[in-house]
């Protein structure tokens, strides 16, 4: 009984850090609850009641014919009444031109801008996105990316069911194919997950990736000429929807409808660029510091916990060994060997009931986001994602930072 006296404020802390860290684990279920929620209100509700608004799929693609043949039939199959098809061409030299051309004469409502690669003073992509936005006719724009399409002919409509009059910006899913490799499935998850809960918490949006955003025509073109950074050469999306505030007029479409698959990426050395390149874009964007200390606390929590309970659980077990060893064999149990026995099974349960309440909330977001059967090694992937962080942070630190603006002509 001494020596579980003596360890006593440890076990007090052990016991605090679990409350925590396990009040963290069903945050990672907010997403899954809610679309289960949205998909039963959602069967429900008949759409069609109210006026659909005229959208405007633009499509970003630099280099991309193959996957511009791929994923753009989808997106011309919508089932919807009216809608149109524009790909921001940021100077491509490869078949796009000619596919784009070729789709063009099957379906009236494709067309294309092209970004000249001449253009000076402000990065191509946001030249891009500016021109494809202006050459809209619609109330409303959705952006995709070349590689993203979507599952269904009805994605359009369920998309349009979020554009209620009092909203301005809608932010989307967007989830890797099956075949795509588990770390980066996991990676997308954490990412959704985390933006997802930031965003829905009334924080200025960011991104998992920079696809499924639909905006009013009108209010993106007036945003994006008031953006700041303009040779930034990467970001440009996610620093628009950074930007269009207030939070009341922001909404996270939760509806399993809307949700878009993406390609992944052809190598792993392409995924790291694209995260080098996002950690730069997000020094530019507001509430990012909430943002960053939200991740910071999910990914140091779960080694908190480990810390916090593993030396009182070392302890106890110690002197539980200690006091078995040291007691008479004819002597019944005493409370010497049965406290700590009693105190290290407690923990044991803890970190037990830690790791049932995170896989049931990984599960269901997961679940609700065609990813199933990643609950599991999430685990082991949220330990190592500190040590993929600070992987990450160094490579940024030895990029030179020009390489992340536009090279002026």
């Amino acid at each position: 009984m001494n020596s579980i006296t003596a360890i006593a404020p440890v076990i007090i802390v052990a016991i605090v850090v679990w409350i925590a860290a396990t009040a963290v684990a069903t945050g990672y279920g907010r997403l899954g609850r809610a679309m289960r929620q949205q998909g039963r209100s959602a069967a429900a509700d008949d759409a069609s009641r109210r006026p659909l608004p005229s959208f405007a799929i633009i499509v970003t693609a630099q280099n991309q014919a193959d996957a511009l043949r791929r994923n753009l039939p989808p997106l011309l199959g919508q089932d919807y009444p009216d809608y149109e098809v524009i790909v921001a061409d940021m100077a491509s030299d490869d078949d796009t031109t000619q596919v784009l051309e070729g789709l063009e004469y099957a379906h009236p409502h494709l067309r294309h801008t092209r970004t000249p690669a001449s253009a000076r003073d402000i990065s191509l992509e946001r030249l891009a996105l500016n021109l494809a936005l202006r050459s809209a006719r619609s109330e409303w724009v959705v952006v995709v990316a070349a590689a993203t399409r979507p599952a269904t002919p009805q994605w359009l409509r369920a998309v349009a069911r979020e554009a209620t009059e009092w909203r301005s910006l809608l932010i989307g899913t967007v989830a890797y194919a099956p075949g795509a490799p588990l770390r980066l499935r996991h990676e997308r998850l954490w990412a959704t997950i985390a933006t997802a809960n930031h965003t829905r918490s009334g924080h200025a949006p960011l991104l998992a990736t920079e696809a499924n955003v639909a905006m009013r025509r009108e209010r993106a073109i007036a945003l994006h000429g008031q953006q700041s950074h303009p040779g930034l050469r990467h970001g440009t999306l996610e620093l628009l929807a950074n930007s269009n505030t207030p939070p009341r007029a922001t909404a996270y479409m939760l509806d399993s409808a809307t949700m878009l698959t993406e390609d992944a990426p052809t190598s792993h050395a392409a995924w790291r660029h694209q995260a080098v390149v996002q950690m730069e874009t997000r020094r530019h964007a507001r509430h990012i510091v909430i943002f960053a200390m939200a991740n910071a606390a999910r990914q140091l929590m779960p080694w908190m916990l480990m810390v916090a309970t593993g030396i009182p659980l070392a302890a106890t077990i110690s002197a539980a060994t200690d006091a078995a060893t040291a007691a008479n064999p004819a002597d019944a149990i005493t409370a010497a060997t049965l406290a700590p026995a009693i105190t290290a099974a407690i923990l044991l349960l803890m970190l037990l009931a830690y790791a049932v309440v995170k896989l049931a909330a990984v599960g269901r977001t997961a679940r609700q986001l065609g990813m199933g059967s990643l609950a599991f090694p999430f685990l082991w992937y949220e330990l190592m994602r500190p040590v993929s962080t600070v992987r990450l942070w160094w490579r940024w630190m030895l990029t030179p930072h020009n390489d992340f603006r536009k090279k002026f002509v």
